[in-house]
């Protein structure tokens, strides 16, 4: 197992300590199977009650078989030949729609590296966001739109923030730019847990809005990442032409320009998109956000603390001399 899939597995122990197995049914019980390592196959004929999640290995659906439940591939790798019930969502990793695949709820692409077939039939809405489409199914078009909406979009609120908030703002950017690997630790291990979190929270239905607030909430602390990133290369670059705030939005924008592109390099674009996001993200949380700003811990010399500690036992000796009484004359 290698040290992204121990991570996963790591995280993930604790949260489904108490919500194991996965996945649920009419019955209120909960069922589902969660792929960790290695290679797991439903084969012809067999039906699995309830949720497939796919966090590492690989994990592969065979035509004629039968999964009633969602499939969710947060890494590794899934291959879809089969029918599912629910819906298809590939987050990360690799996901293959072939030619006999039928799902039966939507397909959301969010990051995942995905070839869908000519052949796969979707009942639902297909939604893709940053991921890497190949295939009879690719078309890079609408999610180059898309992203350059959402850069539009982003580089107004990053406009206004940095008016009206200027200060939280330029901390992140700080802690972006002066901690990179502290932002990106950071914000790989909390994307992590926090996509574990969202997706066993959606998977009951009373908590979905949870799910989604969560969701949202990620995504807002990302997008605050990158705006204070630009925010921190705004204040070297502005003049009294061209105003802080108006270049901030401008770099805000071209940031999430440039991560749609990269998402759009096969391989390794998908992957280093989510590096980037896991940047902004891990900067907006070092900083809580902006309310503080971001100072690492510094460990102390310990020879010279043993130092400091002797010379004030030894002014306190001393002190302890000077105020002692003078001794009486026989």
């Amino acid at each position: 197992m290698t040290p992204v899939r121990a991570l996963r597995a790591l995280a993930l122990l604790a949260l489904l300590a108490a919500v194991v197995p996965l996945g649920g049914c009419d019955d209120g019980i909960a069922r589902g199977a969660v792929v960790f390592d290695g290679e797991h196959a439903i084969v012809r004929g067999e039906t699995l009650e309830g949720d497939l999640v796919v966090l590492a290995g690989r994990a592969e659906i065979h035509e004629g078989a039968l999964v009633r439940g969602s499939v969710w591939v947060l890494g590794g790798a899934c291959v879809v030949s089969g029918a599912v019930e629910g819906d298809v969502t590939g987050l990360a990793g690799r996901l293959t729609l072939g030619d006999d695949s039928r799902v039966g709820g939507d397909l959301v692409l969010g990051g995942s590296d995905a070839e869908v077939a000519e052949g796969a039939q979707v009942e639902g809405e297909t939604t893709e966001t940053l991921s890497q489409v190949s295939g009879d199914g690719a078309s890079t078009g609408p999610r180059l739109r898309t992203g350059l909406q959402a850069a539009l979009v982003l580089g107004v609120v990053a406009l206004i923030v940095s008016v009206w908030w200027g200060v939280p703002l330029a901390r992140v950017g700080v802690a972006a730019v002066r901690h990179p690997v502290a932002s990106l630790a950071t914000g790989v291990m909390a994307g992590l847990t926090g996509l574990v979190v969202v997706v066993l929270v959606g998977f009951t239905l009373v908590l979905l809005p949870v799910a989604v607030l969560m969701g949202l909430g990620g995504l807002v602390a990302v997008a605050l990442g990158w705006a204070g990133l630009a925010a921190y290369v705004a204040a070297g670059v502005a003049t009294p032409w061209l105003p802080r705030p108006l270049v901030t939005g401008l770099l805000a924008a071209a940031v999430l320009v440039v991560v749609t592109l990269l998402a759009l390099v096969p391989l390794a674009g998908g992957a280093l998109a989510l590096l980037a996001a896991a940047w902004g993200l891990g900067a907006a949380l070092l900083t809580r956000v902006g309310s503080r700003e971001f100072r690492p811990a510094v460990i102390a010399d310990v020879g010279q603390a043993e130092r400091g500690d002797e010379g004030q036992a030894e002014r306190g000796d001393e002190g302890q001399a000077d105020d002692a009484p003078p001794a009486g004359k026989a």
